[in-house]
């Protein structure tokens, strides 16, 4: 996938702004049968006191909306027609607490929360980027897989992609053991205020979020991927009988099949 954002690959800066966005660029195999690898942005937005990451293309989603609902404007479908992969969000609080949100079954928000302690084990490695930065490395077990990090000691910012956080400094790149999935710093940028928000697009729609245990969130997860369609058509009344809304009905169930069928190698596999 291209990554059209150019404006992000700037000098690094100083971490001296209220609000720190990171640019990550993820490489990940989202499928255990197939060989191929597919790339992603995403960012995590810093402040004061909650750290928000998600998919860059999610984000892009949610700005547009706010945008436009703040303005009392319409809001034109084609920005809905475009799926984003990995259409989640990981809200980290201080302390150690975690909220993670993502939208199932393309019309339905689940959250969690989640208390995370990493048992990172700090090693003597280091390695000298091409920014000449000089990074030390970790590894911890998280999710079933092992990853190792380099961070930055130098940047005050405990925090770095995804659920990973707690080392002692800015995280620039993490790998897993298996070379599944990782997250490599490209960018960080300076900002006057937070951009980010912890609704997505459907809350911001007036839809509501519900919050369940990790265990049946990730049941209810794979419930959608083998039922994309849920109990949608007991909720149709008349309009079961429109061959148009069946044919679309099935299409869309097609293409979630095959999504979820090439995409079933997840972060988290524990």
């Amino acid at each position: 996938m291209r990554i059209l954002v150019i404006l992000i690959l700037l000098c690094y800066q100083s971490i001296n702004a209220q609000v720190t966005r990171v640019y990550y660029e993820l490489k990940y195999k989202p499928s255990k049968q197939l060989s191929n690898i597919e790339k992603e942005l995403d960012i995590l937005e810093i402040n004061s006191d909650q750290s928000i990451f998600q998919n860059y293309q999610s984000y892009v989603l949610d700005s547009t909306l706010t945008k436009n609902l703040s303005k009392m404007n319409s809001v034109d479908p084609q920005i809905f027609s475009k799926k984003i992969n990995n259409n989640y969000k990981v809200i980290k609080e201080k302390g150690g607490k975690l909220k993670f949100k993502e939208v199932l079954g393309g019309r339905e928000v689940y959250e969690y929360n989640e208390n995370i302690n990493i048992d990172w084990h700090l090693l003597p490695q280091t390695k000298t980027d091409e920014n000449k930065i000089v990074l030390r490395s970790a590894e911890c077990i998280f999710g079933g897989r092992k990853w190792v990090a380099w961070y930055d000691p130098n940047t005050p910012i405990n925090d770095g992609p995804y659920k990973f956080r707690d080392l002692p400094g800015l995280i620039y790149s993490i790998e897993d053991s298996d070379n599944q999935y990782s997250w490599q710093l490209i960018g960080i940028k300076n900002l006057s205020h937070v951009s980010t928000i912890e609704k997505n697009f459907m809350e911001l729609q007036g839809f509501k979020s519900i919050t369940v245990q990790k265990k049946e969130f990730n049941q209810i997860k794979k419930n959608f991927e083998t039922n994309p369609l849920g109990n949608s058509k007991e909720s149709l009344g008349d309009m079961i009988n429109d061959q148009e809304v069946i044919k679309k009905m099935k299409e869309y169930e097609k293409r979630e099949l095959e999504y979820a069928k090439s995409h079933n190698n997840t972060i988290e596999i524990k």
